[in-house]
């Protein structure tokens, strides 16, 4: 086994970089369906059987690819940058980053999300990370009660989940036809209509 900062470990991550780069440039191009191992080995510059020493199908690679997703959304989460903020700006900063280069490459998000929706596994996988974000949020508003920026009564969990549920009707409406509208401005304007309902109420005098 390589040891960590050693030579042959920096070789075998760039190696496994240069493999993933290379899977994502061909779901770009073909798909996913369409993009074989073959295919990814012959563009990374490597043999079939080098691509399964680190990624044990093509599933493997999208699970990476979620994987680094997740680290990063939960690297901003814990920024101390971030919880300066008020909750509503948290919140939708959270989101944008969630949505952050899906319109940019709409070709690859619609594979990858096709991909997750027939794949047990990758569905799976998808489903823990949602899970964990919604967590994450809930976690964000239940802050914010405490500053008074969120009311008292709302149910931060089922606010959390609302969100979550949101941003995944509109990716999966988004993916079937992308160019029908802007993703991240419709996102928010249901975050508007939401907010409606969570923020504090003005009290009597």
């Amino acid at each position: 086994m390589a040891v960590p900062g050693s030579k042959r470990a920096l070789k075998h991550e760039e190696l496994r970089q240069r493999i993933y780069d290379a899977a994502l440039t061909l779901f770009r191009r073909e798909g996913v369906a369409g993009a074989t191992i073959r295919a990814i080995a012959q563009e990374a510059g490597v043999g079939v059987g080098t691509f399964f020493n680190y990624f044990e199908s093509k599933e493997g690679v999208l699970a990476e690819l979620g994987r680094r997703r997740q680290e990063r959304l939960e690297a901003l989460a814990t920024d101390p940058a971030l919880a300066a903020l008020p909750t509503r700006a948290r919140i939708e900063r959270m989101l944008r980053a969630m949505v952050e280069g899906m319109e940019e490459e709409p070709r690859l998000t619609r594979a990858v999300v096709r991909a997750a929706l027939g794949s047990p596994t990758l569905f799976h996988g998808e489903r823990g990370r949602f899970l964990t974000l919604t967590m994450l949020l809930a976690e964000m508003l239940r802050e914010g009660q405490a500053r008074g920026e969120v009311a008292a009564d709302c149910d931060v969990a089922v606010a959390s989940q609302l969100l979550i549920s949101i941003y995944v009707t509109l990716t999966l409406d988004w993916t079937e036809g992308a160019d029908e509208y802007a993703l991240l401005p419709t996102l928010l304007a249901h975050v508007e209509t939401l907010w409606r309902g969570i923020a504090p109420r003005p009290q009597p005098d």
